[in-house]
């Protein structure tokens, strides 16, 4: 499978993973938190330790710090 092919699966909510819309919302409210600590192009939270791009694609995970809403897929 393409790159390509893998974003275009992504896009769509499904087999756990959040749609494109909840993704940028979540990564936005990362990006602006104060707990975020980045490392080249990512985003580690001090508070839990996870790699905050990959937890914010995936639909059944949430903020530890509960900033995120529920999804409105």
């Amino acid at each position: 499978m393409k790159i390509v092919d893998l974003a275009n699966i992504v896009d769509r909510p499904h087999d756990g993973f959040a749609s494109n819309v909840t993704y940028k919302l979540r990564k936005s409210i990362c990006d602006g938190c104060d707990q975020n600590q980045r490392h080249l192009s990512l985003i580690f939270c001090k508070k839990c330790g996870c790699n905050m791009n990959l937890k914010a694609r995936l639909s059944a995970y949430k903020c530890p710090l509960d900033k995120w809403d529920k999804p409105q897929e």
